[in-house]
């Protein structure tokens, strides 16, 4: 009950939880700006390979963002960048160059992804992309056996795995890193703070989140103390369509659906959209939207 002794005891352990917190915050941080990172080479061949593998023409925002990421890399201190971009814009493919590179300096990689669906997503498109290349990539997610986690994990600590995708799985206490060089952390605004900062005291870090108009408060306020750097993708390449105007259009047929402005024929016609759209869907490739 509100203003009785129970919710005053609960509430003072909140605000020792979030003083506690706080204080290790500022020392992982503090800690962070003191320590130099290790300082991976310049492109090699395979990554110019790599790069030049990419079926699509990347765009200048997408250009200028990775370089700056490699130039991150290529320097002393630990990286801290954050890149935006909407579906589609290629921030997945700027986190696969970026894994390659360390890959290729034989530092090991970790991306966390907050659902299991988004993990087996990853998992493929990092195999499909680095298909031609000698690079084991793993994932830990509930989708695996506890049997094959228990093999995934082994195989981690020894260095036998060279990038691990997986959900919050990859913060339990059992999982260590031989070489750990490059955190990839994707939509990390679904991570809470503690969660995030377990692994990151000294190696790279790369954040990937969905551009929106209204920005995150804590993502704001570590981008202005300069704790993260912010990099924008607003360009969508060519070769992809253009989702927000089919969503736009989608969102208005279903408005029209619920509204009384159609007739009978005309919401069978909009509803007739949706099932032709995902039969369509079936058919293309799993890139080209």
């Amino acid at each position: 009950m509100l203003g009785g002794s129970e919710w005053k005891t609960t509430k003072k352990k909140v605000k020792a939880k979030i003083k506690e917190a706080a204080r290790e915050l500022i020392t992982l941080y503090a800690k962070r700006k003191a320590a130099k990172g290790f300082s991976f080479s310049s492109d090699s061949i395979w990554q110019r390979e790599l790069e030049a593998s990419f079926m699509y023409e990347d765009t200048p925002d997408q250009t200028k963002v990775t370089e700056e990421v490699k130039g991150d890399m290529e320097g002393e201190n630990p990286m801290d960048r954050l890149v935006c971009g909407d579906v589609g814009f290629g921030k997945t493919e700027i986190a696969v160059r970026a894994a390659f590179k360390a890959m290729n300096d034989g530092k090991q990689v970790a991306l966390l992804a907050p659902t299991t669906i988004l993990t087996e997503q990853h998992l493929n498109t990092f195999k499909n992309r680095l298909s031609q290349f000698p690079v084991r990539v793993e994932a830990l997610s509930r989708f695996q056996s506890a049997v094959k986690q228990k093999e995934i994990v082994e195989k981690v600590s020894k260095g036998e795995v060279d990038i691990v995708v997986g959900t919050h799985r990859l913060l339990s206490k059992d999982i260590k890193f031989k070489d750990l060089g490059l955190l990839i952390i994707d939509e990390e605004h679904r991570f809470g703070v503690m969660a995030k900062e377990k692994l990151r005291f000294s190696i790279d870090v790369l954040f990937k989140a969905l551009h929106s108009r209204k920005s995150r408060p804590r993502e704001l306020e570590n981008v202005a103390e300069n704790q993260i750097v912010k990099a924008i993708i607003a360009q969508l390449r060519s070769g992809k369509l253009d989702r927000v105007a089919v969503r736009a259009t989608e969102r208005h047929l279903w408005s029209l659906i619920d509204s009384n402005d159609l007739n009978y024929l005309g919401k069978r016609r909009a509803l007739s959209y949706f099932i032709r759209r995902k039969k369509l869907f079936r058919l293309l490739p799993a890139n080209a939207y």
